[in-house]
C-alpha cells in the first residue's frame, strides 16, 4: 500500500509515520521541508518503486518557496495524487496545538534543533510567551483552513491527534482500523502510538 500523511505540524505526524515505518514501509519525512526538497519530485519518484511505501509531509511546507494558499492547496492535491491511502492529520484542541507550535518557535530562537523530546510549555520564559502563541495561532488557523478546503476536495476526512495519541486503547484500535482496514498490525501499531511517549510533559501527567 502507498500511505501519504498529510499534516499540520505538531500533530505527532513523526511518530505516526514511523509506526508505519516499524511495519516494513520505506519512509520519507518531510521531502518538501526546505529548497533541499527541490530535489524531490511532487509526488516523490519513490512511489512508484516502494508497493509499501509512506511519505509524510507537513501541509505548509513547498521547498522553500513563498506560495499563495491557492498555489499551496495545489502543490499538497498534486502530492496526493499517487496514493492509495490519504491521511489528513490535525488536532481538535487548537489551544494545545498553538502552545506545542509555539514552545517550537521557542526552540528555533534558542537555534535548537532537538524537536523531538519531552518538553513543558513553562519552558518559555512568560515576556516570550504571548508572542510565540500569538504566531503560532495565526499559522495554524492558516493551515486548519488549507487542510480543510483539502479535505472537500478529496472527499476525505480529517484524522484528529487526539484519537490516535489516547489512554484510551479501544479507541486508539478503532481509529486505526477504520483508516487501514487491518491492512497493517494494528496491535502493534497501537503500542507504537503509546501515550507515554507522547513529547509534552506538564508537572502533574501528560497531555
Amino acid at each position: 500500500m502507498k500511505i501519504v500523511i498529510l499534516a499540520i505540524a505538531r500533530t505527532g505526524s513523526t511518530s505516526f509515520a514511523n509506526s508505519i515505518k516499524n511495519q516494513g514501509y520505506y519512509t520519507l519525512l518531510e521531502p518538501y521541508a526546505d529548497s533541499r526538497g527541490k530535489a524531490y519530485k511532487v509526488p516523490p519518484k519513490e512511489v512508484k518503486f516502494y508497493s509499501n511505501f509512506c511519505v509524510k509531509s507537513i501541509i505548509t511546507q513547498t521547498r522553500g518557496e513563498n506560495l499563495r494558499k491557492e498555489e499551496v492547496i495545489d502543490f499538497n492535491l498534486k502530492l496526493l495524487s499517487k496514493f492509495d491511502k490519504i491521511i489528513l492529520l490535525d488536532r481538535r484542541d487548537i489551544v494545545t496545538h498553538a502552545q506545542s507550535l509555539a514552545h517550537i518557535g521557542y526552540l528555533h530562537s534558542l537555534e535548537d534543533e532537538d524537536l523531538h523530546r519531552k518538553y513543558s510549555y513553562q519552558d518559555i520564559p512568560p515576556l516570550l510567551e504571548s508572542e510565540l502563541y500569538n504566531n503560532a495561532y495565526n499559522i495554524l488557523k492558516e493551515s486548519k483552513d488549507i487542510l480543510k478546503i483539502i479535505s472537500d476536495k478529496t472527499q476525505e476526512e480529517i484524522v484528529y491527534y487526539e484519537d490516535i495519541f489516547n489512554k484510551n486503547k479501544v479507541l486508539v484500535k478503532e481509529t486505526l482500523s477504520k483508516i487501514f482496514n487491518d491492512n497493517l498490525d494494528i496491535d502493534q501499531m497501537v503500542k507504537d502510538l503509546d501515550v507515554i511517549y507522547k513529547y509534552r510533559v506538564t508537572e502533574k501527567s501528560l497531555i
